[in-house]
This record gives C-alpha cells, sequence and structure tokens, in this order.
C-alpha cells in the first residue's frame, strides 16, 4: 500500500521522470493484478489519513478505469467491471461510497467513483441498494455540506451519464432513471433547499445536478417559476457587491440558464409542451422576469466581464428556444411577444459578435416557428431596421482582445468563428426579404448606388454589401419588379469597375500588403455585386442584348487579365510602371480576380443557358479571339472554365451539328494529348520527379520574363490543364451524341497515365524519385486532406462565405497547379500537383465511363483496365479510397446489366481488386482491435509524446472507415438492385442505402401501398455472376464486415446481409441437406455484432432479422443446435425453446420482438469478445 501511494503522489508530480515511473508501475499493476489494483484504490481513497491529492489521485485512476471517451472502450471497460467477482465489487464500492463527503479537496473524486460503478451496475441490475442509499443520504438533515455536495455531485454525474448515452437503448435508460423517478419529488426538495441555502457552492453544484435531472425528469409550472424567482433574487447592480460576491451571482444566473434551456430543448409530450408554454406565456411573469434580467445585463459594462458575456448568451439561448412554444396547440400569437423582440433587437446590435449571433438565432427562429409567410406580427419597421443591423454586422470585425481575448486564441481563431457567423446572418437577411422584398431590394441598391458615387474603397463594406445582395437577390419574390433599378446598378458597378482598374498603373511598386492588392480586391468585390444581379438577367436581355454582351466581354477580359503572365494586352494594366510585375501581393490580387471572374461566367452561363443562347456566337468569338494571340500561357485554368461556361450554353442548341461543330474545335484544341503514352521512367522525367529543382521564393508567382519557367514545370501544367479541360467539357456536354465518338481517343492515354501513376507507387519506382520528393509524393495522405477531417471531427470548420468561393465550386476544375494554393517550397509544390492531377485524372475517367458507355468499351479492352490497376495494391487508404469512388463504382454502374460487359470487363477486374480490398481492409480492422485491448489493458508505451502522432491516428482512423464503406457500397452496387415499383424493371440503387427489409417505412411503398417492402430490391445480374463464379468469397466479406468496429458500416453492411442471404437460402430448396460452413459463420458474426452494435436501435433491428433468417434454417439443419448457441450467447437453451414455443404461429414481426427480448441480455454488452473469421 505504501508503494502505491508514493507512486499516486508522483503522478501529479512535475518532473517527466516521475511521471514515466509511474505510469510503468500502473500498467504493471494492472496487468498484474486488476482486482487487486482497484481494491487497493479504494482503500486509498477511503482511508481519511491519506493525504488529499493522494486520494484524488486514487479517485482519478480508479474513474479512468470504469469509463472512457470512446464508446467501445467504454462499454469493454464496464463489462470487464462485471466481470469481477462479487465480494470484490462489493467491497470496492462500499469503500467509495463512505468516501462521500469525506475530502477536503475540490471536486471530489468518490462523487465520480460512485456514478460510473452506479451506471455500470444499473443498467444491469446488479446494485439494488444503490438508490435507496442516495436517497438516504439526501433525507438526512444531519448532514455536512461536504456530504450535501458529494450526494449532489453523483447523482450530477449519473445524470450527465442518462443525458450523454444517446446511442443506449431506451430500456437501459429506465433502468438506470426507474429507481430515481421513484425518489423524484424527494430529490427535487433536497436540490431546491441546497439551492436556497446561503453556501454558494451548495447552490452551484444543486443547480449542475439540477441540468441533469431535468434532462430525463418531468417538469411542472412551479419548476420554471423557480428557476425564474432565482434571476429575481440576484441583484445585477454590481456597484454595491463586491466583486466576486458579482462574479458568483453571475455563475448562479449561468447554471440557471442551462436548467431552463435544457427544459425548453427537450422533446416534451403534448400535455407536457403545453404546460411549458403555459408557465411562460401565459404566466406573463416568469416570461418578464426573464427579459427583464436580459435587459439589466445588456447595459452592464462589458469590458472584462467574462461572466456577464457568458451569462448574456446563455439567457438570449433561453429566449430563442421559448420561440418553439409560441405556436404550441394553438395559432394565435401570445401578448407579450411584441417584448421579447424589443429585448433581442438590443442584442442582435450587441458589439460583440458572440452575442450577437444568438440575436441572430433569435429572429432566424422567429421565421422558423411562423405558420404564415410573411410573419404577421413582424413590422415594415421592424424588418428594415433589422436588416440595417444585419448590413452593418456583415462587415467584417477586428479582433478585440478586449471584447474577445478569453473566447478565441488569436485572429485565424476569431476568423473562423466570424465566418460562420456572417453565413448565419446571411441566412436572416433571406428571411427579411421573404418578409418584405421591396424594403430589403431597396436597402441594398441604395447602399450600392451610394458606394458607387462617394468612390468608397473601403473592401470590408464592399464585401458586406456583396454578401447582402447575394442574400436578397436570391429571395425576391418577383425579380421583374426590380429590373430598371437592377440595370441601373448593373451599368454603375461596370463604370466603377472601369475606373477602379485605370488606377493599376499608379500603384507605387514598393507598395506591400493589402495596399497593394486594393484594385483587384475591390474589383472581385463589385464584380460579387454583379453576379448576385444577375438575377435579372432574363428580364433586361430581352430588350437589350449589348448590355449584357458588354457585361461579359468585361468579364471574359478580367479572367484573361494576368499581369504576372505578361501577356501583350495586359500590360495596359501596369503600363510603364513593369516594376509592378515583381510586386507578390499586386500579382496575387490579380489572379484571384481573374479566377473569381473565370467562375463568375461559368456561374452565369450555368443559370442563364437558355438566355444566352442567342449570343453565343459572339461570346465564343470574344474568347477564341482573346486566346488565339496567347503563345505564353495556353494552359490556364481561367481559359478552361471560359469553355466550360460555352459548353454550358451550347448545351441549349437545338441543331446536333452546330453542337457536334463547336465539340470538334474543343477536342482539337488538345488533339496533340492523344498520342500521348508514357512508361513510368518517361513520366517521372517528363513531370521532373527525378531531379531537384532550384528553391525559389514563391513558385506559383513566378513572372515568365524574370523567372522563365522550367521545362518540367510548363509539363505539369500542361497535363493539368489538359485532363481538367477533358473532364469540364465531358461532366458539363449533356448530349451523348456530340461527344461520341472523339472523346473516345482520349480515354487511353488517360488510362496510360492512371497505369503510370499507379506504378510510381512501386518500390523500384520510388527509388527513381528525387529523395526530398519522396515524403511528398509518397505520403499516406495530404496534409490539405488531414486538415479536412481534423477539423470535422473537432467540429472546427472553418467557413468564409466569400461569393466568389462559392460559385467556384460550380467548376469543374480540379486544381491548377500553377496558382493554387501557397505551397512555401517546391516539395509542396510537387505534393499540391500529385496528389490533385491523380484525383483529376479518376475523376475524368469516370465521367467519361459514365457518358460513352458503352461504346467505349469498343476502345479499351480488358487487359487495359486491368493493366490501370496494376501498382494499386501500393496505393496508401486516401488515393484507393479516391480510385473507387470515381473510377471503380462508374465502371459497375455502367456495366452491371450488359452479360457481355460483365463477363468480359468486370469479372477478371472484380475477381482480382474485391479480395485484395477485403484482405486489407479485414487485417487493419484486425489491428485496431488489438492496439485497442493493448489501450484497455495499459500496454502502450506512454513514455512516448502521444501528442505528436494523435492527429496522425484520428486521419489514419477515418481513412480506414470511409475505405470501409467504399467497400460495402460497392458490394451493395455489385450485389443489389433496385425494383421500381409498377414496372417489371429494375435498377441500380448505387448512392443510397434505403430501408432494410426489417423496416416498413421505405418511400418507393408510397408509389405502390400493394408492393411488399421485401420486393423493392434484388439480387442484380452482376451479381448473379459473382456469386456463381463462386459465393465463398462475397459471405466471408459480408460476415466479417459485420464485425467491423462502425455503426454506420455495420448498418450498410446488414442491409446487403439480408437479401443476399435470403436469395442464398431461398436457392436451397432441400431443407434436409446439411447447412453450408458459410452458415454458422456468419450467425456467429451476427452474435457478436449483436453484442458490438446491439444498442444502435437501427442496427439491432437488422440484426434481428438476420440472425431469425440463420436461426430458422441451422434449428432445421443441424444437430444439437440449441447447445451450440447456448455456448454462443450465454442463454440457457430452454430460453430458445420457450421463444419457439411462444412464437410458432406468429408473424415475422412478432417473431423478431419475441426474439429482441430474448436477447436483451446479449445486446451491447460484450463488446471485446469479437469472433473473426
Amino acid at each position: 500500500m505504501e508503494d502505491l501511494t508514493r507512486i499516486l503522489e508522483k503522478t501529479v508530480s512535475s518532473l517527466q521522470a516521475d511521471q514515466n515511473e509511474a505510469i510503468v508501475f500502473i500498467q504493471d499493476y494492472t496487468q498484474r493484478d486488476f482486482q487487486g489494483f482497484l481494491k487497493a484504490l479504494s482503500e486509498v481513497i477511503f482511508n481519511q489519513q491519506n493525504q488529499g491529492v493522494v486520494r484524488a489521485a486514487a479517485g482519478l485512476q480508479l474513474k479512468n478505469q470504469l469509463t472512457a471517451r470512446d464508446d467501445a472502450l467504454r462499454q469493454k471497460q464496464r463489462e470487464r467491471w462485471r466481470n469481477l467477482p462479487d465480494d470484490t465489487r462489493q467491497y470496492i464500492k462500499e469503500r467509495v461510497f463512505r468516501s462521500l463527503g469525506t475530502e477536503t479537496l475540490r471536486p471530489s473524486s468518490a462523487p465520480q467513483c460512485v456514478a460510473y460503478i452506479a451506471v455500470a451496475e444499473l443498467s444491469g441490475k446488479e446494485w439494488p441498494g444503490f438508490i435507496d442509499a442516495l436517497v438516504h443520504n439526501v433525507k438526512q438533515n444531519a448532514n455536512t455540506d461536504r456530504m450535501r455536495l458529494d450526494t449532489l455531485e453523483s447523482l450530477g454525474y449519473i445524470c450527465q451519464e442518462v443525458a450523454s448515452g444517446e446511442h443506449q437503448q431506451g430500456n437501459r435508460k429506465r433502468e438506470i432513471t426507474s429507481g430515481l423517478n421513484a425518489s423524484i419529488r424527494t430529490i427535487y426538495t433536497y436540490i431546491g433547499d441546497c439551492i436556497n441555502s446561503q453556501n454558494y457552492d451548495l447552490m452551484a453544484t444543486a443547480l449542475q445536478c439540477l441540468s441533469g435531472v431535468l434532462s430525463w425528469a418531468q417538469i411542472n409550472k412551479d419548476l420554471i417559476r423557480f428557476l425564474c424567482q432565482l434571476f429575481r433574487r440576484c441583484d445585477l447592480k454590481p456597484s454595491q457587491v463586491p466583486d466576486e460576491i458579482n462574479e458568483r451571482k453571475m455563475a448562479i444566473l449561468s447554471s440557471t440558464c442551462d436548467c431552463l434551456n435544457v427544459i425548453l430543448e427537450r422533446k416534451h409530450s403534448k400535455i407536457d409542451s403545453f404546460e411549458v408554454r403555459e408557465s411562460l406565456f401565459e404566466d406573463g411573469n416568469n416570461l418578464h422576469t426573464i427579459l427583464d434580467t436580459l435587459d439589466e445585463l445588456n447595459r452592464l459594462p462589458m469590458q472584462h466581464q467574462e461572466a456577464i458575456a457568458e451569462v448574456i448568451k446563455r439567457l438570449s439561448q433561453v429566449v430563442t428556444n421559448i420561440m418553439r412554444y409560441v405556436y404550441v396547440h394553438t395559432k394565435e400569437m401570445p401578448q407579450n411577444l411584441e417584448d421579447m423582440y424589443i429585448t433581442m433587437r438590443a442584442i442582435i446590435a450587441h458589439p460583440s459578435i458572440t452575442i450577437s449571433i444568438e440575436g441572430v438565432r433569435f429572429w432566424n427562429r422567429v421565421f422558423a416557428v411562423a405558420l404564415r409567410r410573411p410573419n404577421p406580427s413582424m413590422s415594415d419597421d421592424l424588418t428594415a431596421q433589422l436588416l440595417i443591423i444585419c448590413a452593418n454586422k456583415l462587415v467584417r470585425s477586428i479582433y478585440d482582445s478586449q471584447l474577445y481575448g478569453y473566447e478565441f486564441d488569436c485572429q485565424q481563431d476569431f476568423d473562423a468563428f466570424q465566418g460562420k457567423y456572417r453565413s448565419e446572418v446571411c441566412e436572416l437577411c433571406r428571411n427579411l426579404t421573404q418578409q418584405n422584398d421591396q424594403i430589403c431590394f431597396e436597402l441594398v441598391s441604395t447602399s450600392i448606388a451610394k458606394s458607387i458615387q462617394q468612390r468608397n474603397t473601403n473592401l470590408n463594406e464592399w464585401d458586406a454589401l456583396s454578401l447582402l445582395a447575394a442574400a436578397v437577390c436570391a429571395k425576391l419574390k418577383d425579380p421583374s419588379v426590380y429590373v430598371s433599378s437592377g440595370v441601373e446598378l448593373i451599368k454603375a458597378l461596370m463604370m466603377s469597375m472601369d475606373n477602379v482598374l485605370v488606377q493599376s498603373p499608379s500603384i507605387p511598386p514598393n507598395t506591400n500588403g493589402p495596399d497593394a492588392s486594393l484594385i483587384p480586391d475591390l474589383i472581385s468585390n463589385k464584380l460579387s455585386c454583379v453576379s448576385a444581379l444577375y438575377v435579372f438577367l432574363p428580364y433586361w436581355h430581352r430588350s437589350d442584348k449589348e448590355l449584357t454582351k458588354d457585361l461579359l466581354n468585361k468579364i471574359i477580359m478580367i479572367a484573361f487579365h494576368r499581369p504576372d503572365k505578361f501577356i501583350a494586352s495586359s500590360r495596359q494594366l501596369v503600363g510603364n510602371n513593369t516594376n509592378l510585375l515583381n510586386n507578390e501581393a499586386f500579382l496575387r490580387g490579380f489572379r484571384v480576380l481573374s479566377r473569381h471572374a473565370s467562375a463568375s461566367f461559368v456561374r452565369v452561363c450555368l443559370n442563364h443557358s437558355k438566355h444566352l443562347l442567342d449570343i453565343f456566337s459572339h461570346l465564343k468569338a470574344s474568347i477564341d479571339c482573346l486566346y488565339a494571340s496567347v503563345v505564353d500561357n495556353p494552359f490556364s485554368t481561367e481559359k478552361c472554365q471560359l469553355y466550360e461556361g460555352l459548353t454550358l450554353i451550347c448545351n441549349e442548341e437545338p441543331d446536333e451539328l452546330v453542337r457536334k461543330k463547336f465539340a470538334l474545335e474543343l477536342f482539337e484544341s488538345i488533339n496533340w494529348f492523344k498520342d500521348y503514352e508514357f512508361n513510368c521512367d518517361q513520366f517521372i522525367e517528363f513531370v521532373g520527379f527525378n531531379r531537384l529543382e532550384p528553391e525559389q521564393e514563391d513558385l506559383t508567382t513566378q513572372n515568365m520574363i524574370s523567372q522563365p519557367i522550367s521545362a518540367t514545370q510548363l509539363n505539369r501544367v500542361k497535363l493539368s490543364y489538359v485532363i481538367n479541360f477533358i473532364g469540364s467539357i465531358t461532366k458539363r456536354m449533356s448530349s451523348r451524341a456530340t461527344l461520341l465518338p472523339e472523346i473516345l481517343t482520349f480515354a487511353k492515354p488517360i488510362l496510360n497515365i492512371i497505369f503510370t501513376m499507379h506504378a510510381l507507387w512501386l518500390p523500384e519506382m520510388k527509388a527513381k524519385c528525387v529523395k526530398e520528393y519522396q515524403q511528398f509524393l509518397f505520403a499516406p495522405f495530404n496534409n490539405a486532406y488531414k486538415q479536412q477531417i481534423l477539423d470535422t471531427i473537432l467540429v472546427n470548420q472553418k467557413s468564409d462565405s466569400n461569393s466568389y468561393n462559392d460559385s467556384n465550386q460550380a467548376s469543374a476544375n480540379f486544381g491548377d497547379v500553377m496558382g493554387g494554393a501557397k505551397p512555401r517550397g517546391i516539395g509542396q509544390y510537387i505534393e499540391l500537383f500529385s496528389w490533385n492531377f491523380y484525383e483529376a485524372l479518376l475523376a475524368t475517367m469516370g465521367a467519361i465511363i459514365n457518358k460513352t458507355s458503352p461504346e467505349l468499351y469498343s476502345y479499351i479492352t480488358a487487359i487495359q483496365l486491368q493493366t490501370a490497376l496494376t501498382g494499386a495494391e501500393y496505393l496508401p487508404p486516401l488515393k484507393m479510397h479516391k480510385l473507387i469512388r470515381h473510377f471503380i463504382m462508374p465502371l459497375v454502374n455502367t456495366c452491371s446489366k450488359d452479360q457481355q460487359l460483365i463477363e468480359t470487363q468486370l469479372l477478371p477486374l472484380l475477381s482480382k481488386l474485391l479480395p485484395f480490398l477485403f484482405e486489407m481492409l479485414d487485417n487493419q480492422w484486425k489491428k485496431a482491435a488489438k492496439d485497442d485491448e493493448f489501450v484497455l489493458n495499459g500496454s502502450k508505451d506512454s513514455k512516448i509524446d502521444q501528442s505528436q502522432i494523435l492527429a496522425d491516428e484520428m486521419v489514419q482512423d477515418q481513412l480506414l472507415r470511409n475505405l470501409s464503406r467504399d467497400f460495402v457500397d460497392l458490394m451493395h452496387m455489385i450485389l443489389i438492385e433496385s425494383v421500381q415499383p409498377n414496372t417489371n424493371e429494375s435498377s441500380n440503387n448505387n448512392n443510397s442505402f434505403t430501408s432494410p427489409i426489417h423496416g416498413s417505412n421505405n418511400t418507393n411503398q408510397n408509389t405502390n401501398s400493394r408492393l411488399d417492402p421485401q420486393d423493392l430490391h434484388k439480387i442484380g445480374t452482376l451479381g448473379l455472376n459473382l456469386l456463381a463464379a463462386g459465393p465463398d468469397f462475397i459471405l466471408r466479406a459480408m460476415a466479417a464486415t459485420l464485425t467491423w468496429s462502425d455503426s454506420t458500416l455495420n448498418s450498410k453492411t446488414i442491409f446487403v446481409s439480408q437479401y443476399l442471404i435470403k436469395h442464398i437460402l431461398a436457392e436451397r430448396i432441400n431443407g434436409s441437406e446439411e447447412p453450408p460452413l458459410w452458415v454458422g459463420c456468419m450467425f456467429g458474426n451476427v452474435v457478436t455484432s449483436l453484442r458490438m452494435f446491439g444498442e444502435h436501435e437501427q442496427n439491432c433491428a437488422g440484426l434481428l432479422t438476420l440472425f431469425l433468417y440463420l436461426y430458422d434454417t441451422l434449428n432445421k439443419t443441424m444437430p444439437n443446435f440449441h447447445d451450440h448457441l447456448e455456448r454462443l450467447t450465454d442463454i440457457p437453451k430452454s430460453t430458445f425453446l420457450r421463444y419457439e414455443q411462444e412464437t410458432c404461429k406468429s408473424n415475422e414481426k412478432n417473431k423478431r420482438a419475441g426474439l429482441r427480448k430474448v436477447l436483451d441480455s446479449l445486446v451491447g454488452k460484450k463488446v471485446d469478445l469479437v469472433m473473426r473469421l
């Protein structure tokens, strides 16, 4: 015991050596004697002679053995606890429970241990006396404040577990809370007494506990009135009380808001919802108390008052949640709705956007709950006031540490939040426009006209105007009413852009930063305003085609202007001031502007292609003329996008000959690519992977005169351009006849380069690449994908809603290596090219496959397809993910019904790909399971700095999940066909998993109520061929996939397995023959899957259906089946025999319900028992 005490002291030591020694000791102890380790920890916690820090450390170690953040690991730990001998568990529980109220340090560790033990045992009804003991503590008036605090904390931790356990079955939650519900009045009274006490810690803990209880316990009017009275008790005049007491009051208010938000955000029955509404709107005192408190808080000075800001936000959330109950059980508006509007108008205007955003959400909620549009409770004056506030709020704020220092770490963190804030403000602007579009458009048009007249050069204000214009114009009820104003704005903006553009030569050459890029940035913002006004184009174009020509010519010219490329026609931008061509900020601004203009052109062509058809020839002539004289930059992204826009317009041409002529001209410009054929050595030489290029300050901004581009760089740009060009034209061209047969001639060189990119990963090819490039070329994932995954996992995505970024997504380009991101060196530049070019290759080939099958297969052979996959086994998971999604799935989709193509193309390809892919994934899941066991057993090397590898581990884990889902999606596409109701045809359902067999809510049923849900899908032609070639692999793979540790993946696998098993069992006419080996293996993995995922309702329902299919089969054919079943499930065979007797005449639904009761003790209980084939 002394050794353990000494080690526990070292766990909190500041010395790394002490911590390492403690970790090794604890790992060894847990592996050698886990039971003894837990008993020793409980003794340390119980012994009041031990130092407080030691008792706290012991409590932390015990808690870590009972719970974890990861769901699967937490289930394993609880199961390991339940497997301990009864006397050991009883000893530990007694020691820990008797430690309540005896610790001196806060927060106490005993309440956490008590709570996590209780949650682990109550769900299995293994601590029946716990609730009584806890209530006994509650009823004891003689208890000390420490005992009260610890009792409240125990209750709070339990409630927290119940509330956060959304993955758990409802009946398990009821098992945990049933004992608490029986004594809920006593608990409420006890919590109320603690809140009314003079002890601040007791009040705060009681409120925190109450917020947990309210997540599941029944509420009433008295409870809401009690919480509202707490606001009245807090005097909000800081001058009358010391700062410390004022901070405590803010903490009480904040906890009270949490309680109210829990009540208001819960799902209630109709009766409870009406009671909540009555207590807030009918009893006006409660609502007025909330609003008065919010008003008083909003008037307090906020400098350095973090607590005040937090309470304002939470109280604003309360008011927003109250809006949910405005129309509950009635269409009448409450009398005091106007009071809420007055208060929340002040909140949205608050200088801090972290507070203002709560006001924005309130007003969006006002429109969301309105039964009619426009909302009768909104006056025109209020609409105008809110829109003006929104316009001001869209102006980018500067990070102010006095307002935001406690909430944001830096400017970048603040900018990420501001992007989300501006998105929500734009949504409110759209809602306001639907309320009164006349007021909103007049404000927008007046503001833009005023900024033009005053020659406003404030970028932030123009940025806000562009967002406001986009939001308002998108929701105009009848744009024709405002055409004249819109046309005037278009003309004014065009003239304003010209006036700004001619000022370029006046920029001093040594200007840096935003000042150097002011002109292109200003034009870009004005162009965003023009894009918002495209909504009027169909109306003005009828009578003024010349305006459309002038506008689009200007956009084309802006897209063409790239002063860094030293094109003669662009020299006018700099005049005699050629030194600007060496100014990086100036050049970067025009690159961004050029891309913005080309993307804007694509956008207008996409949305208004029919109206632009009559000026198609003019636009094409303008673009052809501009690029005819270009010799130094013929491969730009902007050129690709401009022709992409022309393709969208050409689709509207009714004459096939005209469309064909245009397509031939496009393909003629890249005829040189038809003869491209590389082996891997030639490709490495061609793109320069075999020699190190000199580092330059910024490779993406080279001037072709002062810094001539190298031949290998030009080759990379050339390849990127041609692949992007083919991909965009193929995707945008709507007519197959227009594309064929010319597009097919590009399939072979693309397949050849795909093969070359795969062959790069062969060990002998890797060695031929420059050593300095290898870490970038052969990394398991690129930095951009890593950041994307981490942002998703951490729920911290950055969303900057610049309109040109949004419009750029409409383009089919996959990356421009000459002007994309800002790599810092040649290595990152090579990485950018490698990953973007590979994805562009696959996406382009996928587009060709989708548009040109089956004609494509007369140009390429099965050998060429299989050759393209040579070396794919060396690809990292991310590239394999791209390969399956962009190449393999389109291939399967287009060939899955043609018997000849199945035999000649797909079967040879899939017979190699599927086994390789499955074995790779299965091995990785097995390795992941072993790693989890190491963590559970404390065997992981804690001397390693885990923080250094945590990010990579998260990315690798997500990649494994994504690739595994790709595999199951591919198996679904191969095996399953959707049956169309009311027809005899079937079609592949390639993109989504519909409701499984066990469900009855499939949307297809609405089209034909007589169609049996089980007949909505069937095994398709490709699936039948694959099964005929040998079903063993498919069945083995689907069985193993059931045990891969991903609930979404499991749900997908269940869907496919149900139809697969049903089909195969239906083929076995003679029920007396011996069951095949796969049936037993599948059955065992279904049982394992129930243990792992049975607590997910959807997964559980599907697994029960699978269990039922296999149960009936094995019960008829397998000797001593019930004995085997008892060993497999630990459920007495008599239980199954009784189930069979009770359900022998029942339908499938009732059989499944009875089976659920039988298997209740199995579901989600032994996650650590994973059976694999």
